[in-house]
């Protein structure tokens, strides 16, 4: 409900009014899919309207903010590794007759944890989100078969949440690095068809909106709220205004603190507020010259 039912909930109740006004612009609702799964689903819409060469004055996200205004929310790319190498029993360890796919992937995560620190330390960071920086994490991994028996296989998942886009690929490039020059020679030495592929899996932009854009300052003036804020989760606003160009704002019912809770819920007041403010910011883009704007 909160997370973001309500929004949607708010825009179709707003279907009649909106065909009821005098207009001088149209009204686009962009409904996606999979946004909880890593924003799979918006891709195909973005590229559909990348095509079409489609312009917006503005775009609305409707995330749960509390009705605050949020110009910012951080980017995700994660990565899959999978370490090949050759089983024997344990008894027979370390005669380059085997490879252990374990020992292998935890030197590529060990390098993987410098880096992290490296980018905490040295890399581009935001006051403005609780974590600064952008922190990468190892989360999953799983390998191995018994005890007693040398692993052939082990694959893990890190990830990275982001201010700047670009970051992931800077990321990859040096772990890939460190694979190539330092992991597959030692790896080969025990076994010569040993492997270590590394895949991207899910990736979303980050949102960097613009302060002094019309969008964000109508969205502050209608929310009275100037303080800035961002949201270290994710969302789709960087697919708008990142890659698209359309100055994007965040500004929705209910708090944040209620998503992917059990018993979700969003008060009627806030839907109420959320009416009123999606109402007022599409007046204030479409009204005809003959209509007062607010």
């Amino acid at each position: 409900a909160c997370d973001m039912k309500g929004f949607l909930a708010v825009v179709m109740a707003l279907i009649p009014t909106f065909l009821k006004m005098k207009r001088s612009k149209p009204i686009h609702l962009a409904f996606s899919y999979d946004e909880e799964l890593g924003c799979t689903g918006v891709p195909y819409l973005i590229e559909y309207l990348k095509e079409k060469g489609f312009k917006a004055d503005g775009c609305l996200i409707g995330e749960p903010t509390d009705m605050n205004v949020y110009t910012g929310n951080k980017g995700f790319s994660e990565w899959k590794v999978d370490v090949k190498g050759q089983a024997i029993h344990s008894s027979l360890a370390l005669m380059n007759t085997s490879c252990n796919a374990i020992e292998y992937a935890a030197q590529i995560i060990t390098k993987i944890r410098e880096i992290a620190l490296d980018l905490k330390n040295n890399g581009p960071r935001d006051p403005k989100y609780d974590c600064p920086f952008a922190p990468i994490t190892t989360g999953l991994i799983k390998g191995g078969i018994a005890v007693n028996t040398v692993p052939a296989d082990c694959e893990f998942i890190f990830s990275v949440r982001l201010t700047d886009t670009k970051v992931a690929d800077t990321i990859e490039s040096a772990v890939k690095q460190h694979v190539h020059a330092s992991i597959l020679p030692m790896m080969k030495e025990e076994f010569p068809n040993a492997r270590v592929t590394i895949e991207k899996g899910v990736s979303y932009p980050a949102f960097n909106g613009d302060e002094n854009a019309p969008m964000t300052k109508h969205a502050r003036h209608l929310c009275k709220d100037h303080e800035i804020r961002k949201s270290g989760g994710g969302t789709e606003a960087g697919f708008f205004q990142d890659v698209l160009g359309i100055p994007t704002v965040i500004v929705g019912p209910g708090p944040g603190t209620m998503a992917h809770l059990a018993n979700e819920y969003v008060l009627v007041s806030q839907m109420e507020k959320s009416m009123e403010f999606t109402t007022d910011i599409v007046k204030i883009y479409t009204a005809t010259p003959n209509e007062n704007k607010l």
